[in-house]
């Protein structure tokens, strides 16, 4: 099978008492798959075994009288090995941050020899595929943020050697990535400030970025609050008290992923006013010359 249309199937020979007569062949049935070249029987048509594997013809020879003779023959196609013709693979998606060796999909191929066994292997994409059998798996945690598609080529072989080629594209489909880290924009205070003085900023780093983040204090909740994405002062802060505080917020997103972060808030001095004037021991004694010391003067402040 698969051979070139004119080549030889064989020779055409007479039997003839007449030894030294000379023979013409035509044929009578057969027509559109083979023809006679002189004495030589040759294919009109690349024959195909899968298809068919035998083909009735008849000939007749003529010798140089007018004498003619009908024999029918049976052509037999032999089979030989077909390359593989296409190649498919069940699923070319994954979703992303899957672990290594993540079955993608199954490879299927056509080929018309149906008992043949096949082999495959990677032309490109070695880095973040591998193949095992069929499977193909994964080699990488695919990041859709990094890039949502990529392009491999497959090589088969079946047993005789022959190959195809093809290649396919892997797409990666979005998953919810966790936040990673919460920043505050200000972690300072000036002491004394009102009540639900705005302290600083919540925002959260997070790789998907249209993602929505909601804020949850896990310590501290004595001495602030948070206001969407405002954390505001609970209490009048006094630096000679303490001058930081530890609180840990929690960041969460809208797929239920959370980080935790702890920040130190620390209290700014500011001046505080004179809380009393004291007079020590403030008496004199009567007739005493001007410029007599009656006391010494002292002030109470926490500064």
């Amino acid at each position: 099978e698969n051979r070139e249309i004119g080549s030889e199937i064989g020779l055409l020979s007479a039997a003839d008492v007449d030894s030294v007569d000379t023979h013409t062949f035509t044929i009578l049935s057969g027509q559109d798959y083979v023809t006679v070249s002189g004495n030589q029987l040759l294919s009109k048509v690349i024959f195909d075994y899968e298809t068919q594997l035998t083909y009735n013809v008849t000939i007749q020879g003529e010798d140089s009288g007018g004498e003619t003779i009908e024999r029918s023959f049976v052509v037999t196609v032999i089979d030989s090995n077909d390359a593989p013709t296409n190649m498919t693979l069940s699923e070319s998606t994954i979703i992303e941050n899957k672990g290594v060796g993540t079955e993608i999909g199954v490879l299927s191929v056509e080929d018309v020899d149906s008992g043949d066994s096949h082999a495959f292997t990677i032309i490109t994409g070695q880095d973040i595929v591998t193949i095992s059998g069929n499977h193909v798996l994964s080699k990488v945690a695919f990041d859709y943020e990094t890039l949502s598609t990529h392009n491999i080529t497959i090589q088969v072989s079946d047993n005789g050697a022959a190959t195809y080629t093809e290649s396919f594209i892997l797409s990666i489909t979005n998953d919810n990535d966790e936040p990673t880290a919460l920043s505050l924009s200000d972690t300072t205070i000036k002491e004394n400030s009102n009540i639900d003085t705005q302290i600083g900023i919540l925002s959260a780093e997070d790789q998907d970025s249209g993602d929505s983040h909601t804020f949850t204090i896990l310590s501290g909740q004595d001495i602030i609050t948070i206001s969407g994405n405002q954390v505001l002062s609970k209490v009048g802060f006094d630096y000679e008290t303490q001058s930081t505080y530890n609180v840990t917020i929690q960041g969460e997103d809208s797929g239920g992923k959370t980080v935790d972060q702890s920040i130190i808030v620390t209290v700014i001095d500011d001046n505080d006013a004179l809380t009393n004037i004291m007079l020590s021991p403030a008496i004199i004694i009567e007739n005493r010359e001007i410029g007599s010391e009656i006391g010494l003067l002292s002030a109470a402040d926490v500064d």
